[in-house]
């Protein structure tokens, strides 16, 4: 399996909208970003589906400003 492959499954996540968020992304953005940001996304999903909810809807702020970049594409895609 190849590295985007894993990466696509890792997307698959436990709601619904943000597997369709996130199989966006990974379409339309993914492929444009640095390998320093590709690397930085893939930590990205490493947090919990709860806390990048609550990101999305503006109910927190993530803890690593440097998320903020995925956060704000993400909800260009609502």
């Amino acid at each position: 399996m190849s590295h985007r492959s894993k990466l696509i499954w890792r997307c698959r996540r436990g709601m619904k909208e943000m597997d369709i968020l996130f199989e966006k992304f990974m379409s339309n953005s993914y492929d444009n970003l640095s390998k320093g940001e590709q690397v930085l996304f893939e930590e990205f999903l490493n947090e919990t589906d709860s806390d990048i909810n609550d990101w999305i809807l503006d109910r927190a702020i993530p803890g690593n400003s440097d998320y903020i970049p995925f956060v704000n594409y993400l909800k260009t895609c609502l």
